[in-house]
């Protein structure tokens, strides 16, 4: 249970509002387990009366529940990842996490909450969450965090041999100099190329993303006003050893950041 005290819980009431902290565990565990699912319309329904049917249901998917071990549901695992570091990277992927000659784990915990500077004085943005979603279409996708960000209105084609992956950051302009596109520059220079996206998931489940119209000079960085957000990135699901795209590093600063890639063969 502790390890989801801090997850990201793929319900519309996790950023809308209407689902507690102290509620995280428990809600984490019915979905990741299967023992309950929410409504279509993104909500779990904390205070809606369940029918005898659906108790019925319960009851028959706990005794499945009982008879396998936690690290057995997917979902759940990738819940526990990212209570305990952030990302699910490694429990929705193969991939690593390098190590430093002293055998220290770049992992991704260790820049989560830092605060990285953009060149030219143009501000500082902070990592919070890295969400990987396993998905080979828009109406085929394998892990729950997936179906929180992507749907049949997706904005990008998803990409045979590519994880779509999302990250969670806060930015904090200096001036009002920093626009969109400007924003995305300096995210390369410090992490990787990243877009804007869209989807039917962002009403639904309350997502804060960056302008996807008139994003070169949409307005939505202002001095001073921290803007909490969601952008997204391609992951390569397989490496030939030489593309950028299998392996990434995070840079906060000289001792702080966190690199992850494919295993070697």
């Amino acid at each position: 249970m502790k390890d989801t005290e801090n997850t990201l819980v793929p319900v519309a009431e996790y950023y809308k509002g209407g689902l507690k902290k102290a509620t995280y565990p428990y809600v984490s565990v019915v979905l990741g387990t299967g023992l309950m699912g929410g409504y279509p319309d993104g909500t779990f329904g904390p205070g809606k009366t369940t029918t005898r049917a659906e108790a019925a249901v319960i009851l028959s998917r706990y005794e499945q529940v009982q008879e396998s071990k936690a690290t057995s549901y997917r979902d759940l695992n990738e819940m526990r990842e990212v209570g305990l570091t952030g990302t699910n990277l490694t429990s929705a992927t193969p991939y690593i996490y390098l190590k430093s000659e002293e055998g220290i784990s770049s992992s991704f915990d260790r820049i989560v909450g830092k605060t990285v500077k953009l060149r030219n004085n143009l501000g500082t943005m902070t990592p919070h969450r890295m969400i990987v979603a396993d998905a080979q279409s828009k109406t085929s996708i394998n892990n729950l965090y997936g179906r929180m960000f992507i749907d049949k209105d997706y904005r990008y084609p998803i990409k045979e041999g590519y994880y779509e992956v999302f990250i969670e950051v806060t930015v904090t302009p200096s001036s009002n100099n920093l626009k969109n596109l400007t924003f995305y520059q300096e995210v390369a220079n410090v992490f990787t190329t990243v877009n804007n996206f869209n989807s039917g998931t962002v009403d639904k489940y309350g997502i804060n993303n960056l302008p996807v119209e008139d994003y070169v000079s949409s307005g939505f960085f202002k001095e001073k006003v921290d803007r909490k957000f969601w952008m997204r990135f391609g992951l390569a699901r397989t490496s030939d050893g030489s593309s950028s795209d299998s392996w990434k590093t995070f840079f906060i600063d000289n001792n702080t950041k966190a690199s992850f890639s494919l295993p070697l063969r």
